[in-house]
C-alpha cells in the first residue's frame, strides 16, 4: 500500500513540474502548436489553464506623446482559438525603470475576422525606454 501510495506522489509531482514547465517556459507560439496537433485545445482543463498560449498581442506602435509625457502604445490583440472566448487581458509594460500592469477588457470571440485594439497611454516613464509589452493573463 505505501509503494502505491510513492508511486502515485512521484507521478503528481512528474506532473505538476511538467505543467509548470508547460505554462511558463514553452514559448505561447509552440504551446498553441502542440495542444492543436494533440486535439487538446478544446478540453475545459487546457481552456482555463492556457487561454494565453491563444492570444497573439502585436504591438503596432509605441512613442513619447508630445503633450503630456506619457508613452502612448498601440498593440492589437488576435484569439487564435476556435471555441474559447476571451473577455479580459492583462498586459505588463516593460520599461528601464520598472514595470506596469494593466488590465483591460475586451471582446476576443472564436473566428473574430479584426483584431481587438488597445491603445494606453502610461505617465511616469516618459525619460525612460520601453523596452517590452507583454501578455500576463487572459480569461
Amino acid at each position: 500500500m505505501k509503494k502505491i501510495v510513492y508511486i502515485i506522489g512521484i507521478i503528481t509531482i512528474v506532473a505538476a513540474i511538467g505543467i509548470t514547465i508547460f505554462v511558463f517556459v514553452v514559448p505561447r507560439s509552440q504551446q498553441r502548436q502542440i495542444l492543436q496537433d494533440l486535439d487538446l485545445e478544446n478540453t475545459p482543463f487546457v481552456n482555463e489553464l492556457s487561454k494565453m498560449a491563444f492570444v497573439d498581442l502585436t504591438v503596432t506602435e509605441s512613442r513619447r506623446t508630445l503633450i503630456g509625457k506619457k508613452w502612448a502604445v498601440t498593440a492589437t490583440l488576435v484569439n487564435t482559438n476556435e471555441s474559447i472566448n476571451i473577455y479580459q487581458v492583462g498586459i505588463r509594460y516593460h520599461f528601464t525603470n520598472g514595470s506596469e500592469d494593466r488590465y483591460y477588457d475586451v471582446d476576443l470571440r472564436p473566428g473574430r475576422i479584426l483584431p481587438s485594439l488597445v491603445q494606453e497611454r502610461i505617465a511616469g516613464h516618459y525619460n525612460e525606454e520601453l523596452l517590452q509589452v507583454e501578455l500576463i493573463s487572459a480569461d
